[in-house]
């Protein structure tokens, strides 16, 4: 159990981590506003129930990859924006996602 929740720290605590934290969570929200089901919710995203369950699941994170929950938020009709930002030509840039 700890090193699933290691695993999790060490995602969020990268710019790219969380992009798809955000996104998930969006998805997750989205779901349950709308009252979707888990067939119907699998059915929409176009797999298994049981991966539409990982996808609700805390640890969707470490699981889904950035161009599947983009993927996914299409499918399911959810708006995404992506917009890279670099404040100094010097640092890196920096990455936000409007849902």
């Amino acid at each position: 159990m700890q090193q699933a929740h290691d695993a999790l720290k060490a995602v969020l605590n990268t710019p790219h981590g969380q992009v798809r934290h955000n996104l998930v969570r969006s998805i997750q929200t989205t779901v349950k506003a709308r009252g979707i089901s888990q067939a119907a919710g699998a059915q929409q995203c176009g797999f298994a129930r049981t991966r539409f369950t990982r996808l609700m699941g805390k640890s969707a994170i470490t699981i889904f990859s950035l161009d599947a929950l983009i993927d996914i938020a299409s499918r399911m009709q959810i708006p995404v924006a992506i917009q890279v930002t670099e404040d100094d030509p010097g640092d890196a840039a920096q990455c936000e996602l409007a849902l």
